[in-house]
This record gives C-alpha cells, sequence and structure tokens, in this order.
C-alpha cells in the first residue's frame, strides 16, 4: 500500500523522532534498515541503495529524525526512508515544546469549531467548507474535524439518553409498591398517571425492566417487583 487509512485519514508520509535501536545492512549492502523506539512504540525504517551511507552514518543509542513513506506489510506498518539525520538533545526538546504547542493550537481550534457547530443549521458539507476556508484547513482535517465532532456528539447524547433512561427506570421501580395497593400488580395505566410518563414511556421501561430482570408480570397487564 502507498497508503495507510487512519482515524484522521490516509497517512503516506510521516516523520519520527526516536531512538536507535538496532541497524541492519546485508552483506550485498543493497539493503538495509534501522529500528526506532519514539517511547510510544517501535517502528522498523527500510532503505535501499543509496540510503545505505545514512544508515551507516547512526549507531545504537543515536537520536534522530526521519521522514519516510508509510508502508503496511503482513499487518506490520513501517517506513520506507527519505531522510535521516542525527539530532541533540536540544533539539528534541525545542521539538517536543513545539509539537505540545501545535497539540493545545489544535485543541483550542477543535473547542471553537465545536461550539460553531452546535448553532450551525446548514448542511454538513457547508459546514465543512465553511470551516476549512475560517480556520485554513486543508479538505481531509475539515471532514476529519467534523467527523470527530459528530462522533463526540453521538457519543454524548447516547450517553446522556442512557442516564435519562436509568433514572425514569428508578422511578418507575419506584412508582410500582405504590401502585399495587391490592397486592396484585401495578398496571401501565397506574404507573402512567403517577410518574407523569406517556403509557408507551412506561411499556418501553418495562419492557426494559422485564429484560433485565427487575420487575415481572403475575398475570397480564400486572407487573411487580422481584
Amino acid at each position: 500500500m502507498k497508503y495507510i487509512e487512519t482515524e484522521e485519514g490516509p497517512v503516506a508520509r510521516a516523520g519520527i523522532v526516536g531512538t536507535v535501536l538496532e541497524t541492519r545492512v546485508n552483506s550485498e549492502k543493497n539493503s538495509g534498515s534501522i529500528t526506532l523506539d519514539d517511547t510510544s512504540g517501535i517502528i522498523r525504517v527500510q532503505t535501499f541503495g543509496e540510503g545505505i551511507a545514512k544508515i551507516e552514518e547512526v549507531k545504537q543509542g543515536d537520536l534522530v529524525i526521519v521522514f519516510g513513506s508509510v508502508r503496511e506489510y503482513e499487518n506490520n506498518i513501517n517506513l520506507l526512508l527519505q531522510i535521516l539525520r542525527k539530532i541533540s538533545k536540544e533539539e528534541l526538546q525545542e521539538r517536543k515544546a513545539y509539537i505540545d504547542f501545535l497539540k493545545e493550537h489544535w485543541r483550542k481550534m477543535s473547542e471553537q469549531i465545536a461550539s460553531d457547530f452546535t448553532v450551525f443549521e446548514g448542511s454538513l458539507d457547508d459546514f465543512t467548507k465553511i470551516i476549512a476556508k475560517k480556520y485554513r484547513l486543508s479538505s481531509n482535517e475539515a471532514e476529519s474535524m467534523v467527523k470527530e465532532i459528530k462522533a463526540k456528539k453521538l457519543q454524548q447524547n447516547e450517553t446522556a439518553k442512557k442516564v435519562q433512561d436509568n433514572a425514569d427506570e428508578q422511578i418507575l421501580l419506584q412508582a410500582i409498591p405504590k401502585c399495587d395497593q391490592e397486592r396484585r400488580g401495578a398496571t401501565t395505566d397506574d404507573l402512567a398517571a403517577f410518574t407523569g410518563f406517556s403509557k408507551e414511556k412506561v411499556e418501553e421501561i418495562i419492557k426494559y425492566a422485564i429484560d433485565e430482570g427487575d420487575i415481572y408480570e403475575p398475570s397480564p397487564g400486572r407487573f411487580k417487583i422481584l
């Protein structure tokens, strides 16, 4: 593959800063690789031909920066070497600080875009085009941002619904004994009148509570707590 699919979209080229764990060059000196640890994982960087000389300039323990084309082979991701050079610990710290700055900038921008999204009334395509222009994003970056915001909103809505459903179920469970004065079981009409829920909602909660083993139906249309 000439690229790999990620949550942010297709990636064809990547840069990595890491520590050299191992270097290898075959006996013909026409193929070689280095293995890097960037603290988040280990990746292999391959090269052929002229790239061999670059590999021979580094050794185990060196800090290096690598740029290369992303490849996937037998479920393993590696890079095809394009640029390789040593860096100092000072430069590494500078790069980390810059990356932290970019992350914070992206976080603040994401929050603002999410806020814009909540009040936008047009189509998703229109919103994507607007934020791409407003925040100077590429089409892929804007599409990825909107996709992430939609996923978060959906998750938030699902979480809120679960919380509300659990609260409604507890209200209904507490209402059953109070509506069961004759000890024959509470009816859906009694429960709807007592809780203020619609009959459809009461029936929905009852079905869920029966499936969960919280209540049972001693006779048709009447319900008791287990």
